[in-house]
């Protein structure tokens, strides 16, 4: 019998860490989990350094692009990240974990992402 497996998507947010504090007290469970940042290379300061601190506390895997870091691939093609047309979410977030799920035999699990309440616009069906 296969167990199902989980992949958490965690942006080093709000949510997404709240998801991670509810596990690490015990309140949520997932068999096979494995948790994922997707580094666009363009973070914030703060975000890195929370990253780092939260990685003494879970194991989080960091991918990133095969295209470089968004700030390089902005500037190689004049291009602004804009987040209306989140042309930069599929090439530097959902691209890069979608490499590494077909690499860690994780095609078929779950993807855990964290989203707050009146955020559902932002949910798609896929």
């Amino acid at each position: 019998m296969n167990e199902e497996k989980y992949q958490l998507s965690y942006g080093v947010g709000v949510n997404s860490t709240a998801i991670l504090a509810l596990i690490k007290l015990h309140r949520l469970h997932y068999p096979n989990l494995r948790i994922v940042f997707a580094d666009t290379g363009a973070e914030k300061p703060s975000t890195y350094c929370y990253l780092k601190f939260m990685q003494t506390q879970f194991n989080i895997e960091v991918v990133r692009s095969e295209l470089g870091s968004l700030y390089d691939y902005s500037a190689k093609y004049n291009m602004i990240p804009v987040r209306q047309f989140r042309w930069c979410t599929d090439k530097f977030k959902i691209r890069p974990q979608q490499k590494w799920r077909e690499e860690n035999g994780y095609q078929d699990c779950i993807t855990i992402l964290g989203f707050c309440k009146g955020e559902e616009k932002r949910i798609k069906d896929n």
